[in-house]
């Protein structure tokens, strides 16, 4: 009987260190949605889709045209859906920046969405 509780508790001890190192990796390439002033702009042909990294379930890089904001994220997991939600992040490794992200994966279907820097993206994800 113990032995079958140590192997329980080393394969839950896996499976919770494999979810903590995994890294998801996104992109927008279907579309952009810009959203200023209640209107939203539409651009499914002329743009640069954006890369998200989210690694370890707390480091963060949005990079968008110019460059990337960097920094950590706050998790949760709701069955299926993974939310990072982001305070303070740098942008290109320097400038600090106040601005606020949400991503929210669907870990089943590997797709998701980007809220924030008046960005609403529906993106597509794997895990690396």
């Amino acid at each position: 009987m113990k032995n079958i509780f140590a192997l329980f508790l080393c394969l839950l001890c896996i499976n919770t260190y494999a979810e903590n190192t995994s890294t998801w990796s996104c992109l927008n390439p279907w579309v952009e949605i810009s959203c200023h002033a209640e209107h939203c702009q539409f651009e499914t042909e002329y743009f640069t889709p954006f890369r998200i990294n989210i690694k370890n379930q707390k480091d963060i890089n949005i990079c968008a045209y110019s460059g990337c904001w960097s920094g950590q994220v706050s998790h949760q997991q709701h069955s299926t859906l993974s939310s990072y939600t982001t305070q303070q992040l740098q942008w290109n490794y320097n400038q600090q920046t106040s601005e606020k992200f949400i991503v929210n994966i669907d870990t089943e279907n590997k797709i998701g969405v980007l809220l924030g820097y008046s960005y609403a993206l529906p993106l597509q994800c794997q895990m690396d």
